[in-house]
């Protein structure tokens, strides 16, 4: 099954969730060149209305969703006119990419691109889940339930303002765990090309 647009519902709103700066609102850090803060991911809700960076549905894709630098696309699995915390957290990882491009940031590490969207996606979840405490599990993936407890606490060291060095461990701690998981094993040693949307 082809691709297809997503209803005008999806579209609007994943533009509607970018351009919300108040749930977006902790997503505050740099990681070497990357920068995503709140305005960035207003920028791409910006760029979804306007067309420049589209939102298709492909149930065949291998994640729920994936930016697609080539074709500047956010790709879903399926229409998600409301989008509950989990998906609007991993739409936040997905627009974190999309940043990227936008600034035409090149040749990007995948593991500093992995780390930042996933870091981006804790601190949205950490602003929005009623339970301060709680984080993204995954009973079923030890070394994804890692990644997701490593990015857990890179966030919670970025909202409680640690200083750099702090920082610096935990956000470590995110990249040991990514190269654990089996699905960024072959691909996080190489590197994401952003050329702009």
């Amino acid at each position: 099954m082809a691709a297809s647009p997503a209803s005008p519902a999806t579209v609007s709103a994943i533009e509607k969730l970018l351009k919300d700066r108040s749930a977006t609102s902790l997503v505050n850090f740099t990681l070497g060149p990357l920068q995503v803060t709140a305005a960035l991911l207003a920028d791409v809700g910006k760029a979804v209305a306007a067309g420049k960076i589209k939102v298709v549905i492909d149930p065949t894709i291998s994640h729920d969703a994936i930016y697609n630098a080539k074709s500047n696309q956010l790709q879903l699995k399926r229409n998600v006119a409301a989008p509950g915390l989990l998906e609007r957290a991993l739409i936040v990882h997905e627009a974190t990419h999309a940043i990227n491009d936008m600034r035409k940031l090149g040749r990007t590490p995948n593991i500093d691109d992995e780390a930042a969207a996933y870091i981006a996606q804790a601190l949205y979840l950490y602003r929005n889940h009623p339970v301060k405490t709680e984080r993204m599990k995954d009973r079923g993936n030890p070394a994804a339930d890692r990644l997701y407890a490593a990015a857990y606490a890179a966030a919670v060291a970025i909202i409680g303002k640690k200083n750099a060095a702090a920082i610096a461990v935990e956000v470590s701690k995110v990249r040991a765990a990514l190269k654990l998981v089996p699905q960024y094993k072959k691909t996080i040693g190489m590197s994401a090309i952003y050329s702009g949307i």
